[in-house]
Formats: C-alpha cells, structure tokens, sequence
C-alpha cells in the first residue's frame, strides 16, 4: 500500500469486531512502533505493554472510565488489543509518534485503531493495575492504541489542506 492510502484509510474507529488480531498482524504493529523517531534515539526511555486479555482489558476499561467520571464506558471500544506507550521520562511526544506508526500500520493491514489519551492515564493512576499489567517500575502509560478489525469497513477518505490553518511564508 502507498502511504498516502494508508493515511487516507487511517480514521479512529469506536467500534469492533471481537475476533483478535494475528500475531503476524501484531508483529507488524509493533515494528512500526519500534521504527518511530524517538528523541536523541533515546528508545530505552520507551515501553510498550500489549493487552488481549479480555479480564485485563475490562479492568482497563473500569479504570479509564473511572478517571473519566462515566462509570460504566467502554474506553477502548472493546477492541480486542490494547497497546500501551509509556515512558520513564515524560516523552508523551515519543509516545505520540510511535502511536501514530503504529496508527498506519494498523490501517494497512485493513485494521481499525483509536488513540486513547485516558485511558493511558487511567492506568497510569491505578498502581495495582500498573503491576498486574507489568508496567517496568519508573515508566508511566502516557498513550494507548486500540486495534482490531473494523465493524464498518474503512473507506478512504479526501485529503485537503483545509483542516489545520496554514501560513506559508514568502
């Protein structure tokens, strides 16, 4: 797939089918975060936890919708995989662009994904789930991606310019 097709097939998706993604499909995933740029090439200060367990999950979910005061959210939509992005120094912009690689790949092997800020920070103030989700001590979740297979098939969608104000210089 060109890049710009996976950029125009990449939307947040909310709603999922329960059959998980493959481990190849995973593997995939993982090594484009893996290929994100990452400050001063620092990818130590980095961490990523997978979550397919649907008991963690759920316990994921309780927490974030906790943070978010709606007792009873989904916050990850049920997608059958969760990623989490941490860091042991506050990268939330390493956390972001590894997300975001991940986010295309996703959208190139014809899988949904959404990128969740709370539900990252729900985790984050939860210390027994930190440890049952085995987040290295001194890293803190600062994003997560959801990633299964879409309920409604992704469409391309028109790329402009027009969404974020643009000034170009002379």
């Amino acid at each position: 797939m060109e890049t710009i097709q996976a950029i125009a097939l990449r939307r947040s998706c909310r709603k999922y089918k329960a059959t998980p993604i493959s481990d190849v499909q995973l593997d995939a995933i993982l090594k484009a975060g893996n290929a994100a740029p990452v400050g001063g090439g620092m990818y130590a200060t980095m961490s990523m936890t997978v979550v397919q367990n649907p008991a963690l999950l759920d316990e994921i979910n309780q927490a974030a919708a906790a943070l978010l005061g709606k007792p009873g959210m989904r916050p990850t939509y049920d997608a059958p995989t969760l990623i989490l992005v941490c860091s042991n120094n506050n990268g939330i912009a390493n956390a972001a662009c590894v997300v975001e690689n991940m986010h295309l790949m996703a959208a190139d092997l014809g899988l949904g994904s959404v990128y969740l800020a709370a539900t990252a920070r729900g985790v984050a103030q939860n210390s027994a789930l930190m440890k049952k989700l085995l987040i290295p001590e001194g890293f803190v979740p600062l994003a997560a991606l959801a990633v299964g297979y879409s309920a409604d098939p992704l469409k391309e969608r028109p790329l402009t310019r027009e969404k974020i104000q643009t000034h170009i210089l002379p």
